[in-house]
């Protein structure tokens, strides 16, 4: 397992721009280079497997079955490679640093360092990340700016929970008083692709749903479910939170608006 180089350290405590430090979250997870390293030596016994399946068959008076099984090995071998080096090429270990005033972002495309005031949201899904051809289902945690520009993390980082809380407190208490403020004021309010409107109700996509008819909102299994008064919820009454920015706060404002009906 691989921490997070002296050099990536020093460079984020050496950080004054963003006030005093208040937590560290270094990566943990195996680093991409360790990853292509390991999609090597696979790719080397695959190639052993392959040589030994030919001389098999040699030795054996051109008996083509007795390579079947250093070639299937061979075969699983050169599969595995080539997942590994897939996985390589798209991963961008990070590691971060929270501060008074904003994060800074530590990776191998450099330092990023982003104010409180240039994050409008954080997502976080469960994705499912294939490393070494082995597959898990993994936290994903996404920054936005207004610009569009990201920034993503998973359970490979130090204290992931803590991270996300602090972030979430951050983020939240920048965005939610003036969304707050326009829900009450009987404006639309849009979150992703979920709409709140205080007299027709939620829109959940193309689905329109009364306040009338829904009773509560919880969240289940990764989903947002408007739990309606009557009846079962269907399909129209969920949205993966994982396709819903600040989804904390969408479940706030259907609480304030839902009690207000009761």
């Amino acid at each position: 397992m691989k921490m997070m180089t002296k050099a990536e350290t020093v460079a984020l405590d050496a950080i004054t721009e963003l006030g005093p430090l208040v937590s560290k979250h270094e990566r943990t997870h195996t680093s991409s280079k360790f990853r292509k390293i390991m999609a090597y030596i696979v790719g080397g016994l695959t190639l052993v497997f392959a040589v030994l399946g030919f001389v098999l068959v040699v030795l054996n008076g051109m008996n083509w079955s007795m390579g079947m099984c250093p070639w299937c090995a061979a075969a699983l071998g050169l599969c595995i490679t080539l997942m590994g080096i897939k996985d390589v090429l798209g991963t961008n270990d990070a590691s971060f640093a929270i501060f008074e005033r904003g994060v800074a972002f530590q990776n191998k495309k450099g330092m990023t360092l982003w104010n409180w005031d240039e994050i409008t949201s954080i997502t976080v899904k469960q994705v499912n990340v294939v490393m070494n051809g082995v597959s898990r289902l993994e936290r994903l945690v996404t920054l936005t700016n207004p610009h569009g520009a990201i920034h993503e993390f998973g359970n490979g980082v130090h204290d992931p929970d803590g991270a996300t809380a602090t972030l979430k407190r951050h983020i939240y208490s920048r965005v939610y008083p003036t969304m707050l403020e326009d829900f009450k004021a009987g404006k639309v309010v849009t979150i992703g692709t979920v709409q709140l409107d205080t007299r027709s109700g939620v829109r959940l996509g193309k689905t329109m749903l009364s306040w009338n008819e829904l009773k509560e909102g919880v969240v289940k299994n990764g989903w947002l479910e408007l739990i309606p008064h009557s009846g079962r919820a269907t399909a129209n009454h969920r949205k993966l939170l994982g396709e819903i920015p600040n989804a904390d706060l969408v479940l706030d404002l259907l609480e304030k608006r839902l009690t207000s009906n009761q």
